[in-house]
């Protein structure tokens, strides 16, 4: 049966309708499977399909209504009449998809900021293709759809794929598609989180949820060159990622940052010698993560070595936490940066040296010209703390003792000084003993020598006087003996050590002998 001119009229419009709809399918179907595989696919074919029975069955609709309320106007009038029709009931069916492309975005985002992102996005998009399908339908009907239409629509997404290359250029190691999955999940207000590495810490900049099912994601955690990140899954781990821009995946969250450059700790801790005095020590120490020999290079990033980041990760010391509640003990773990474990190596490391050496020998005497004991101990704590860590994945580069201070100050000074104040005393003693030991060395000597002169005295004048009487001889000897006494008397070393009458005794012996006679 032949159609009219009305139906044919709209029945003409359904060919190039129904190819705009096959193109817009198709083009979502593939940035679903893009994005998400099969599983993408078929949620892009089930929620999108919709779109153009709309468009169709208004266009169909108000075509109809157009040609079923006929009027009495020349065929060819309502002809065009059913053409309006049909043409403002696909006007409304883009208005009414437009409403829900809107409110779409709202629902898909995974906050109110995000929201705003993905329907404007979303909106934005449908517009865009229905610009393109009027002008190619402008242009040439059906086959302005295929020339003009389809080369717009792919221009756009081609370079929205380029232009994500630029805006975030991936790592090497992930495909090259997570960016373009990342700014159109971004515009749809469906990413998930995106962090920043600022301070050492990972900042949240913009919010999302890791747990969307479908057509979401991936993540960002962006990161200079002398940082990378751990990635896991809850479950197992994903593996080292940085520097630049690292993408994350569905479940796939942030261990860790690692800092790849030197790192720089001081810390205070307390040591007892091994006579049981306790000290009280600062220390700094610097270490890095085990990159070989590779030094930093202008203009890239910082060498790493992934099997001593493992390996420091993995050592990351563990606090555990036992609380009662309700009768039951509940057990709590927290993990602590990698970097921790330095200073917590440092405190036992640092008693185990100190533990080999007495107070004395820790105080330094530039007069006896022995080796300073900082340097001693430095050297001991660095073999040992580079022997403890090299498991661990850990550099150690370089150590610095500080003062060592005894923790009770006053008493120990205290001990110290009456043990001083001893040696000095003793010291002293042994001098004093040698001194007096030398003095009475020197009477004793000048006593010997004395009598000796008096004896040659003697010895001469009976020399003198031996051909004399012997009345004579005694006489003479006497006096020669009194003399000799007088003059020793008069001697200043010799008088010091007589008492103050003897000199005058001796000079009146003659008168004493002489009257006795």
């Amino acid at each position: 049966m032949a159609l009219t001119p009305e139906l044919t009229a709209l029945v003409d419009g359904l060919p190039e309708l129904l190819a705009l709809s096959a193109l817009l399918v198709l083009g979502a179907v593939l940035l679903g499977y893009l994005s998400d595989k099969w599983t993408g696919a078929f949620y892009i074919l089930s929620s999108v399909s919709i779109v153009p029975l709309i468009c169709l069955a208004c266009y169909v609709i108000f075509g109809t209504i157009g040609y079923v309320f006929k009027s009495q106007a020349q065929p060819i009038v309502h002809t065009e009449r059913v053409k309006n029709w049909a043409a403002g009931g696909l006007v409304l069916g883009i208005v009414v998809t437009a409403g829900l492309a809107y409110g779409t975005g709202k629902t898909w985002s995974t906050s109110e900021q995000g929201g705003k992102r993905g329907s404007w996005f979303l909106l934005g998009v449908w517009l865009h293709f229905c610009l393109t399908a009027w002008i190619g339908h402008r242009a040439a009907g059906l086959l302005g759809a295929l020339t003009i239409t389809l080369p717009a629509v792919a221009v756009f997404w081609i370079a929205l794929f380029f232009l994500s290359q630029v805006i975030l250029p991936p790592d090497p190691a992930q495909r090259a598609g997570m960016a373009f999955r990342s700014l159109a999940t971004f515009s749809c207000g469906r990413n998930y989180p995106y962090h920043r590495i600022e301070n050492r810490e990972l900042v949240t900049r913009v919010p999302g949820s890791k747990a969307k099912p479908v057509l979401a994601g991936p993540g960002i955690v962006l990161t200079g060159p002398d940082h990378v990140v751990a990635i896991s899954s809850g479950v197992e781990f994903k593996g080292i990622r940085g520097p630049g821009t690292v993408f994350t995946e569905k479940f796939e969250s942030i261990i860790e940052p690692v800092d790849l450059r030197t790192q720089q700790r001081m810390f205070e801790t307390e040591a007892t010698t091994r006579d049981g005095i306790h000290m009280h020590l600062s220390t700094i120490g610097y270490f890095q993560l085990d990159a070989g020999d590779r030094q930093p290079c202008p203009g890239e990033a910082f060498p790493r070595r992934t099997s001593s980041i493992y390996r420091a990760l993995h050592a990351r010391p563990m606090d555990i936490v036992r609380r009662e509640e309700d009768g039951e003990t509940i057990e709590t773990r927290n993990l602590r940066r990698w970097d921790e474990l330095y200073e917590i190596t440092a405190a036992h490391v640092t008693r185990d040296v100190i533990e080999q050496f007495r107070l004395d020998e820790l105080l330094y005497d530039p007069e006896k010209g022995s080796e300073d004991p900082r340097a001693t101990i430095n050297k001991l704590f660095e073999q040992q703390m580079t022997q403890e860590l090299r498991e661990a994945g850990i550099k150690v580069l370089k150590v610095d003792v500080g003062n060592l201070m005894p923790v009770k100050r006053e008493a120990v000074f205290e001990r110290r000084i009456l043990h001083w104040q001893a040696q000095w005393q003793r010291k002293m003693l042994e001098k004093l003993g040698i001194a007096e030991a030398d003095v009475e060395r020197i009477k004793l000597e000048a006593q010997a020598d004395a009598q000796i002169e008096m004896i040659h005295t003697i010895g001469d004048a009976i020399t003198e006087v031996s051909d004399t009487g012997r009345e004579t001889v005694v006489h003479s000897v006497i006096l020669r003996f009194i003399n000799s006494l007088d003059e020793m008397a008069a001697r200043p070393e010799v008088k010091v050590h007589l008492p103050p009458e003897v000199p005058q005794v001796v000079r009146n012996l003659p008168y004493i002998i002489g009257r006795a006679e």
